[in-house]
């Protein structure tokens, strides 16, 4: 059996939702990185920051910036 988690952010109307297996946070955390650098989205990096510290497996205070190594060079900002 496979578990299944679900990250549910809901911004200025828009409802976002990431959804992982268990143990698997860090490909979680690649989608909301690569999320928060999407121009096309209303995410940006405070959002990015606030959806981990929400997923339970981050400490009080992440900088989600220095995490965005999982984005390819060309994609940043």
């Amino acid at each position: 059996m496979v578990t299944m988690n679900a990250v549910v952010y809901e911004k200025n109307g828009q409802t976002y939702v990431w959804a992982f297996r268990e143990g698997d946070e860090q490909r979680a955390l690649e989608a909301i990185c690569q999320s928060a650098n999407n121009s096309e989205l209303d995410l940006d990096w405070v959002d990015a920051n606030i959806i981990w510290q929400r997923m339970g497996e981050a400490p009080e205070q992440i900088e989600v910036r220095e995490m965005a190594s999982f984005l390819s060079p060309n994609t940043r900002r």
